[in-house]
């Protein structure tokens, strides 16, 4: 698919606020921190492609042994497409899940 295709979507992913304190003793390591919730729509919504971006869907946080430097930290993204359906935002939509339309 490239910029301007018509696509059709029923979910979207969407930046959520979650944050950790590492220094937390309650907290066991490896932690993984959800960074995106997925949204299911009631019903398939048609926009066009405007652009392509890499989020972060998850971040691994781990210690590594008395002599590292503190703690490691890996990220997980995900390749979404930004599907403009009016003139105020994007919705944010994992490739896998774009369904083609008609070219726009």
């Amino acid at each position: 698919m490239e910029l301007g295709d018509k696509v059709t979507f029923d979910r979207y992913v969407k930046r959520n606020n979650a944050s950790v304190v590492l220094s937390d003793d309650d907290i066991e390591l490896p932690y993984e921190l959800i960074r995106i919730d997925e949204i299911s729509l009631p019903e398939p919504i048609t926009g066009i492609i405007c652009g392509k971006r890499r989020v972060v869907k998850s971040t691994t946080f781990s210690f590594g042994d008395f002599y590292s430097d503190g703690y490691h930290q890996e990220s997980k993204e995900i390749q979404v497409y930004l599907v403009a359906t009016r003139m105020d935002g994007f919705y944010r939509v994992p490739v896998e899940w774009v369904k083609e339309g008609t070219k726009g």
